[in-house]
């Protein structure tokens, strides 16, 4: 009997295949663990909880917002997920009296009746509505996107909470870590995008590209020989300046330079492939974006593709 290949299941999200390493299973369907995220925000429920509407995965508060039940009792709590429920004793006060009629009587079979008329019961209504709106939410809302943050996506930082998709330099974009990020302002940079914004200027700093170094006169000079060749100088000469830059032009950056962003590369956030050094964040497939981990890629004129991409691009046909 011939070997029938088994085709990968589809993404319902983006269409592609799903192999096993970037598979999650929910909603009967297969998806990329990068593509199972909410069909409103577009928070990732990787690992979280989700509710389902017409096949698409919402978080929570979306789901609420979108299609949770309305009127009184619902919808006036903010987002903290409780349902609303009133002063007790204000319950008490408004609650209709009944009529208890004598067991036997042709009355008792039609149940107690109400003594509140119509206007009576709106007043009622309004009571309880009112005591429905003095409830706040207690969630800490995240500083980029204003939601509420639940404590398994939560992190604390400048002093605020955030969601941890949402916790990102404020130039570049790129997610940051707890004690990985420098503060302006209030909002959180990476160290390259602070250091370039706000960082030191003038002789001595950034002239170097961004290897961190100081610049330093020549070694092999003492300090005496220039005092005294700058005593010799006519006071208006800008010979020492010009010395001086004349040294710092002749320095140049060691670091290496990832190729998808032209930025320095530092130890702690490299990958080395292709021969070359990348930052974690720049190693993506060229296609579709998606980040590439050391031995999941295909490599076709000195760029990185998944093996989805690499084989739909440049694999056999026929």
């Amino acid at each position: 009997m011939p070997f029938v290949a088994v085709a990968p299941p589809k993404c319902p999200a983006c269409g592609k295949s799903v192999y096993a390493a970037e598979e999650v299973k929910a909603l009967d369907e297969s998806w990329h663990a990068s593509c199972f995220c909410c069909k409103a925000c577009r928070k990732s429920l990787r690992g979280g909880e989700y509710k389902e509407h017409d096949g698409w995965p919402y978080c929570d508060a979306d789901y609420r917002k979108l299609f949770g039940p309305k009127g009184i009792g619902f919808g006036m709590l903010g987002d903290t997920g409780e349902q609303g429920t009133a002063n007790l004793a204000t319950l008490d006060e408004t609650r209709p009296v009944t009529d208890h009629v004598p067991t036997g009587s042709p009355r008792s079979s039609l149940g107690p009746r109400s003594s509140l008329g119509p206007r009576s019961s709106l007043r009622a209504t309004a009571q309880v509505s009112s005591t429905l709106n003095h409830f706040v939410s207690t969630a800490p809302k995240c500083q980029a996107c204003e939601k509420t943050v639940y404590a398994a996506e939560e992190i604390k930082a400048l002093g605020e909470s955030w969601h941890k998709t949402c916790f990102c330099c404020k130039a570049c974009g790129r997610c940051l870590q707890i004690g990985q990020y420098k503060e302006h302002d209030g909002q959180p940079y990476c160290d390259a995008d602070y250091s370039k914004l706000f960082g030191t200027k003038g002789i001595g700093f950034g002239m170097l590209a961004d290897t961190g170094q100081a610049g330093r006169l020549s070694v092999g000079q003492p300090r005496n020989s220039m005092e005294s060749r700058n005593s010799m100088e006519p006071r208006n000469s800008l010979g020492p300046s010009a010395q001086v830059s004349s040294t710092l032009n002749n320095f140049v950056s060691t670091a290496p330079k990832c190729p998808a962003c032209g930025k320095s590369v530092y130890a702690a956030e490299e990958i080395r492939a292709l021969h070359e050094s990348w930052h974690k964040t720049c190693f993506c497939c060229k296609a579709c974006g998606k980040c590439l981990q050391i031995a999941q890629y295909k490599e076709h004129d000195g760029q990185p593709y998944c093996d989805a991409d690499y084989s739909k691009l440049f694999g056999t046909k026929g």
